[in-house]
């Protein structure tokens, strides 16, 4: 009888032990995997600090290129601006300076032919007065031209400042996304080192769930900075810096 009670308390003492062992392995089993998978995140991570680094890099260059092709393009509408102001003024004063010649030509006219046939006097008049309404037609299309083409660089010019502020706030929305991933990879981080320091089953389960949780906040946040990344891309396509809305260089620097 004592023989029997001595060989059950053994064998259950070894299942003890045999349990215990077991726990301590799927700890650091649980732990191993807790490591492995803070290293993998660290590589992504990593490489996602890279891709956005390179596409920060390709957008700046390419927003450089765009600047100068507007800026380039601004000039140059505003070249053409100044001399169709110009022409402008030039052929209302040409205008006007006919008109004074005309009517001092009437004038001398008028007296030569005070003399001669009425009809010679009414053919003169005529034509002086057909000529002098053409030009003051012409001057007055001029001027209105050149007032329609001021109004256009207005409208394009309100169009260009509206698409730099959307270009802004999609940038901002890119920083805040971006810090929010930053943060949550420090919390990822902080989680797996939980992971790896915990005591017993249940520490290390809980631990383990928090880190999951955290990881699928990143996931989320990373998918957000995508989805800004490409508005603001788009945007700057679209019309961050559109070359037909530029028509005034110092709103376009």
């Amino acid at each position: 009888m004592q023989t029997r009670i001595e060989a059950s308390v053994i064998a259950s003492l070894s299942e003890l032990r045999a349990i215990a062992r077991q726990r301590t392995d799927d700890e650091q089993a649980a732990r191993e995997r807790a490591r492995a998978a803070v290293l993998d995140e660290e590589r992504a991570a990593e490489q996602a600090r890279r891709d956005a680094e390179d596409a920060r890099v390709k957008a700046e260059r390419e927003a450089r290129v765009r600047i100068e092709e507007a800026r380039a393009a601004a000039e140059r509408e505003a070249r053409m601006r100044v001399e169709a102001h110009d022409e402008a003024e030039r052929i209302r004063l040409g205008a006007e300076l006919e008109q004074r010649r005309m009517a001092e030509e009437m004038e001398l006219r008028r007296a030569e032919v005070a003399k001669q046939r009425p009809k010679w006097m009414i053919a003169v008049t005529a034509c002086a007065v057909m000529v002098t309404g053409v030009l003051a037609v012409v001057a007055i299309d001029r001027a209105r031209d050149a007032a329609a083409s001021e109004r256009a660089a207005d409208v394009a010019d309100h169009a260009r400042l509206q698409a730099q502020a959307e270009l802004k706030d999609a940038r901002e929305k890119v920083d805040v996304a971006q810090r929010e991933l930053d943060e949550l990879s420090g919390k990822i981080d902080a989680a797996a080192k939980q992971v790896a320091e915990a005591q017993g089953a249940i520490a290390v389960r809980d631990a383990q769930e928090h880190l999951a949780a955290v990881r699928r906040e990143k996931l989320d946040a990373q998918r957000r900075l995508a989805a800004a990344k490409a508005a603001a891309a788009k945007q700057e396509r679209d019309g961050g810096i559109d070359l037909g809305k530029c028509a005034n260089q110092v709103l376009c620097r």
